[in-house]
């Protein structure tokens, strides 16, 4: 017997049979070692789907002892591994191979280097036939890999046959059973109705009912409130079993749906691309065979003519040509070899990772019908439990009305049996004393005529023996014997109910329980005909043989009219039952032709929408096509524009290069004029900067330098420069101004008092104070906030106006570490912030005429590095367009006609790289 293990295709060959395993559990183990998957874990599947276990294990060794045997070997840990982790490791790797580099026969073609492409044609020749053999394996283990898929799908196709014969057997039960419990909550209510109208026939009560009472009803022996309260919970069980069986149907029809999806997946793995690999392998290791053998013979003939081909001539280079062709040749089908058995390997590699795919699909699918059995089968269980014993108390309730009929309907039989009786026991007995008689008259004839004939007495029996007929009466009351008059009012009052009553179901309840009774009542016109069938089979006798013609024709009319009665009953029944099966028919038929014209709506509606679908696809892919044509045609101009675009803007760049370096002259001068600029600003700003002046000048783009640098006028940007200096002698006026009267402000250095202006430095300690610089009271110290605190940790001195002032007595405890009984302040300040709030009270009133006043449009917002701004800046020509240049946190504006501020700013940027190397642009 032959196993295939499925996850990888290799085929292991026992030598000992089948049948020399005795136990199931000897076979597994000898499959766990050839195959080295662990007992617990193996799968073992015949080729026709069956999974190996006690029961196939008995057949196979009963019917194909004598066969040769194939099983299918799967490992259960793989049907529940990560596939991105255990796919790369089952991957096959091919070796790597030397390169064979054919070599290359020159002029003059000597017998060594003859011999060496020998050599190497058959080297090739070795290796194309060992991959030839490679890919031969890797085929036959792609054969077995996707056989084994078929056969786990084969597997789980048999279980779900198993499973689906269930379901349709379930499904028969649970239509009969579910409806009969739909029937018997829907009824209930007119059941009790129907019978608290049917009154009980006295005769048939063991207790007697009083005279002048009124006779109970059958609804009187029914608990309404206890049939209410059983029905309430019979209708949860029903709809709890309703939905557990109809979840199970989808489930069911999902997982088919899932099956089928399995099984097209399936049926569309092809192996015909592998096997066209193979044969190309196969072609190709032909023709290298045959290529070798040219170049043996090339050889051989080489060998033969050694002294011919030794030289130049035309014979000479036309073998060696042909020997360079052919390795070429074979190079050739080296090549393809190898590429052919790559994709085989390829190919195998993929299919095991698909064929690890739909195994585990197959194994969950199994699973879930595993479970699906499994809630069949409780399902099953639920509708035979002894929980439904309600639905059997509301079934009692349903055939209540019937079975009491069918008790009058007995009654009545057995009143009419007891004559009877007593007639057949009568004739019987007359029969019998008839037969006495001939039997005496017989034996009188006997003595007469031969017993006198003989010489001595005859010992013989005289008399015959007579039958005593004695009939036991049972004691019975007439007045509760039962008679047709009853049941005929039974039968009238059920009629009456039934007009009377306004439910059309109450009605059909009553219809439905006098047919049955119906059909009942031939009983009671059959005791004739059983009496006849039992007397003809004891006394072998036929039908219409009597030994009493005179009795059976005194009989004849009463049984022709009993015949006749009850096949006018059988007909009206048939009539009945004929009538109620022509009106569901009709119902049927009609019901039917409502479904099929839906379903044929359905389908048209089905098809317009698919015509629909497929006209709005057509539109929708001619729409795209379009479209892709249309951007592809834009993106062709684009790039033809861009490429024109690019050109063009080289050509300028080009241009405006030579117009630099023909300008340089004029952008020396340019920069010593900026560099002026800077220096005079930077010695006006010096008084109030913290940090040295540095130029800020925003980054231009090669683009828009180019496009700035085009458009600089040199002559206006020289009258731009001239104006700029003019108002930067302005300004240092103001601020020399500004100065003197700052200087004028009296600084408390002897004792300081609420509005002095004060100076404070940091004190000497460990706490980071700060106090005021006074002379003759050293104890004034500054109270921080956290806006102080933030700028104290960046400066060396601070200049407030003192608000407040508290005086204090120190203390042995207090923190400071002062002296007892020392004094000492805490001070608060204002106006820290800004010099112009601080020494506002005391600048100058009068202001000369150049210079301008200050708003609070002119002056920009103030920053907190602490630096001044200026005043109203110079207002350029109305023609100009504005600009402004940042130097050291102040804004100066730059009127730069017809040109925009980026060349301005480039100029600026290129002169000060020139000339101040060091500073930061």
């Amino acid at each position: 017997m032959r196993l295939v293990v499925s996850y990888c295709g290799r085929e292991i060959e026992v030598k000992q049979t089948l049948w020399q395993f005795r136990t199931l559990e000897h076979f597994l183990d000898c499959v766990s070692l050839a195959t080295g998957i662990l007992y617990d874990s193996i799968i073992c599947i015949t080729k026709q789907g069956v999974q190996v276990n006690e029961t196939a294990m008995d057949e196979l060794l009963a019917y194909e002892r004598d066969s040769d045997l194939e099983f299918y070997v799967f490992d259960r840990k793989l049907l529940y591994a990560d596939l991105e982790v255990i796919a790369p490791q089952l991957e096959l790797e091919l070796d790597p191979q030397p390169d064979l580099t054919p070599p290359h026969v020159e002029l003059p073609a000597t017998p060594l280097a003859q011999l060496e492409m020998l050599e190497w044609a058959q080297d090739v020749q070795h290796r194309v036939e060992t991959q030839y053999n490679t890919a031969c394996e890797v085929h036959a283990c792609i054969e077995r890999i996707h056989t084994s898929t078929l056969v786990a799908l084969a597997n789980l196709q048999a279980h779900t046959v198993t499973i689906k014969r269930a379901t349709k057997t379930l499904e028969e039960i649970a239509s009969k059973e579910l409806g009969s419990m739909d029937e018997l909550l829907q009824r209930y209510e007119h059941d009790l109705y129907v019978l608290s109208r049917v009154p009980i026939e006295t005769k048939l009560l063991a207790k007697p009912v009083p005279r002048n009472a009124k006779p109970p009803t059958l609804g009187d022996f029914v608990d309404a409130g206890k049939i209410r309260t059983t029905a309430k919970e019979c209708r949860m069980q029903h709809s709890e079993l309703q939905t557990r069986y109809a979840n199970t149907v989808q489930v069911e029809v999902q997982l088919a749906v899932d099956l089928a999806d399995l099984v097209s997946e399936i049926h569309h793995t092809h192996i015909e691309p592998s096997t066209e690999t193979l044969a190309q392998i196969r072609e190709v290791y032909q023709c290298t065979q045959e290529a070798v053998h040219e170049l043996e013979v090339l050889h051989e003939n080489a060998s033969d003519d050694t002294e011919q081909l030794s030289g130049q001539s035309k014979r000479t280079l036309e073998h060696v040509t042909d020997m360079n062709r052919t390795a070429a040749r074979i190079d050739g089908y080296r090549t393809r070899a190898s590429q052919n058995l790559a994709y085989l390997v390829s190919d195998r590699n993929e299919l095991v990772h698909r064929h690890l795919n739909l195994v585990q699909d197959i194994s969950s699918l199994q699973s879930d019908y595993a479970d699906l059995g499994a809630a069949l089968a409780e399902i099953d269980a639920a509708l035979a439990s002894s929980g439904l014993d309600g639905f059997k108390r509301l079934h009692r309730l349903k055939k209540m009305l019937w079975a009491y009929g069918a008790s009058l309907i007995e009654g009545v039989r057995r009143t009419e049996f007891t004559p009877l009786f007593m007639d057949k026991a009568q004739r019987l007995a007359e029969l019998m004393a008839q037969f006495t008689e001939s039997e005496r008259a017989a034996r009188m004839e006997f003595a007469t005529h031969v017993a006198s004939q003989l010489p001595f007495e005859l010992v013989l029996e005289t008399q015959p023996p007579v039958l005593d007929v004695t009939t036991r009466r049972r004691d019975t009351n007439e007045t509760h014997a039962l008679t047709r008059q009853d049941l005929d009012a039974f039968l009238e009052r059920l009629q009456v109910l039934e007009h009377d009553t306004h439910h059309a179901a109450q009605a059909a309840l009553i219809a439905e329980v006098r047919t049955e009774l119906q059909n009942y009542m031939a009983r009671l016109d059959r005791a004739e005909a059983t009496f006849a069938v039992i007397a003809a089979r004891e006394l072998h006798l036929n039908e219409d043989e009597s030994d009493d013609a005179s009795e059976a024709s005194r009989h004849s009319p009463i049984s022709s009219q009993q015949l006749s009665d009850t096949l006018r009953r059988q007909l009206q029944i048939a009539q009945q039952r004929s009538e109620r099966l022509e009106e569901e028919l009709q119902r049927r038929t009609a019901e039917w032709s409502e479904e099929r014209a839906a379903l044929q709506r359905a389908a048209s509606l089905a098809h317009s929408r698919l015509e629909a679908s497929a006209h709005e696809a057509d539109a929708q892919r001619t729409r795209v096509h379009t479209r892709l044509e249309s951007i592809s045609e834009r993106i062709s101009a684009l790039h033809v524009a861009d490429t024109q675009t690019l050109e063009q803007v080289r050509s300028e760049l080009s241009g405006v290069q030579e117009k630099l370096r023909s300008d340089q002259h004029e952008w020396t001068y340019v920069g010593a004029l900026l560099a002026r600029v800077s220096a005079l600003h930077q010695y006006a700003c010096a008084p109030d900067a913290l940090h040295p002046p540095a130029m800020h000048v925003r980054e231009l783009s090669e683009a828009d330098t180019r496009a700035e640098l085009q458009a600089l006028d040199p002559d206006r940007f020289l009258d731009d420069v001239h104006g700029r200096m003019e108002w930067l002698v302005a300004h240092i006026r103001r601020m020399q101004a500004r100065a003197a009267a700052v200087a004028q402000v009296p600084l408390s250095l002897d004792h300081i008092a609420p509005g002095d202006v004060a100076l404070f430095l940091p004190a000497q300690t460990r706490d980071g104070r700060w106090m005021a610089f006074q002379l003759h009271n050293s104890h004034c110290y500054l109270r921080m906030t956290e806006a102080l605190r933030h700028t104290t940790s960046q400066r060396d001195w601070l200049v407030g106006r003192v608000t407040r002032l508290e005086t204090h007595e120190a203390t042995a405890r207090d923190a400071l570490r002062l002296p007892p009984g020392t004094a000492y302040s805490w001070v608060d300040v204002e106006g820290w912030e800004d010099a112009d709030t601080l020494f506002s009270a005391h600048l100058p009133t009068s202001r000369p005429p150049w210079f301008p006043a200050r708003s609070a449009e002119a002056r920009p917002p103030r920053k907190s590095s602490g630096s001044s701004k200026i005043g109203a800046p110079w207002q350029p020509r109305a023609d100009a367009p504005q600009r402004a240049l940042t130097v050291d946190g102040s804004t100066l504006p730059l009127a730069i006609p017809r040109t925009p501020s980026r060349a301005t700013e480039a100029l600026m940027r290129l002169n000060s790289t020139a000339t101040r190397p060091g500073q930061d642009a």
